[in-house]
């Protein structure tokens, strides 16, 4: 697998990690992630892969996506250099899914929390992405491969900002994450479907996540709004 043979030539920048090769911090958080282990077969190996392939993001994607020498898998087949990974070892799709979402999404628990500009929208988009409980422990496995022993932290602040927020915003309930306004809202309006219909529904889910409505009476009075600047 050159993917892993390649994380040896990767040095971590000292100023957030331990002097450490990337093939290092990968053996760090695959011990770290085996502890957090749940005895769920299918969140495990999402787990596990996970912290195989976290490092895979600091690779150049063009040695090793669509290279003849390593895989037979085109580009268009194959996105990330973990979803390339991933599908040399298994043709179960999900699995190949939430592992490349996680190893792409992991650096954003820490991210948001050290950015005061992330909103609640910002949260609701990445739940959107990723199983945030399930990125939590990898980011976490993640965070205390960094120490040793002797350093090592008793929390992961940001993982408990991040899970504080998840709860918050009821993201477990996924109907919350369901679009209020919907096709047949502005049909009763007026609208025939085209290429309009869209727009609007993406630009009223979008202002549905940043909170800028919360019920169906508000997004419908946004609606009207948006039909009567099409009709005009």
């Amino acid at each position: 697998f050159p993917e892993l043979n390649a994380l040896k030539n990767i040095t971590h920048n000292p100023h957030w990690y331990p002097p450490i090769d990337a093939w290092t911090h990968t053996l760090k958080t695959l011990d770290e992630a085996a502890k957090m282990r749940i005895d769920s077969e299918f969140d495990d190996l999402c787990i596990m892969f996970a912290a195989l392939c976290l490092e895979f993001t600091k690779l150049n994607p063009s040695e090793f996506i669509n290279n003849k020498k390593w895989t037979s898998i085109h580009l268009d087949k194959c996105p990330s250099v973990t979803n390339c990974f991933m599908r040399r070892l298994t043709t179960e799709t999900k699995l190949i899914e939430v592992v490349d979402s996680l190893v792409e999404q992991h650096k954003n628990t820490e991210k948001m929390f050290s950015s005061e500009s992330f909103s609640n929208g910002d949260v609701r988009r990445l739940s959107l992405k990723v199983d945030i409980p399930l990125l939590l422990r990898i980011a976490q496995a993640a965070f205390y491969a960094r120490f040793t022993e002797k350093d090592r932290p008793s929390k992961f602040p940001a993982g408990d900002w991040l899970l504080d927020r998840y709860h918050g915003l009821k993201l477990y309930v996924k109907s919350n994450l369901q679009p209020i306004l919907q096709g047949r809202h502005l049909i009763e309006l007026g609208l025939k479907p085209g290429p309009f219909f869209g727009k609007i529904l993406n630009d009223a889910y979008q202002k549905q996540l940043d909170d800028e409505f919360m019920t169906l009476e508000d997004a419908i009075n946004w609606a009207k709004q948006e039909v009567e600047k099409i009709s005009s």
